[in-house]
């Protein structure tokens, strides 16, 4: 069955079981770019293990009431499969079965009309599906894409955040060695 665009059901985004530490800098400059509808994506990259899951959940809860529509958190981690990305999406979105039509369409005609910021986690593995949402993005002009990555997507009007690893602090009773 396919959920009428009035019903979707959004997957959404985990709740962090601790805070955020050290990241204000990169977290004030993706509120800021989310915050502008003339960006449809930002992409934080950077190596892995270094953050970008929990900065980009950090940063969704602050720009979360800005969507109309809401957010939906799509984790791309378990795909290995670019065919795959739309179906996860539709599963996040709770699109079950298209009928006769084709999923893109389906996924179009849920979230044209949609004022929605969608979380894609893990995009590395699939940089393959970024034509598939480039294509979302070109045919939903009020949605934005909020993507965490160990590369960027290279889609039109991407924006990059590059996250660093955090630097580790010098004790303050630890020599430096010369």
């Amino acid at each position: 069955m396919v959920a009428s665009a009035a019903a979707l059901q959004l997957a959404s985004p985990p709740i962090p079981r601790t805070r955020l530490i050290g990241r204000e800098p990169e977290r004030i400059t993706a509120r800021a770019l989310l915050l502008d509808e003339a960006v449809p994506l930002l992409t934080m990259v950077g190596p892995g293990g270094v953050g970008k899951t929990r900065l980009a959940l950090a940063v969704t809860s602050d720009v979360a009431h800005a969507f109309a529509d809401g957010v939906v958190f799509v984790d791309l981690a378990p795909i290995r499969d670019p065919v795959l990305v739309l179906s996860a999406l539709a599963a996040a979105l709770g699109i079950h079965g298209t009928g006769e039509r084709l999923l893109p369409d389906v996924l179009r005609d849920a979230l044209h009309p949609r004022q929605i910021l969608l979380v894609l986690d893990n995009c590395e593995q699939v940089l393959d599906a970024a034509p598939d949402i480039a294509a979302l993005l070109s045919s939903c002009p009020a949605m934005q894409v909020l993507a965490t990555s160990r590369a960027r997507l290279s889609i039109q009007g991407e924006q990059v955040l590059t996250v660093p690893p955090l630097a580790i602090p010098l004790r303050a009773d630890a020599s430096v060695a010369d």
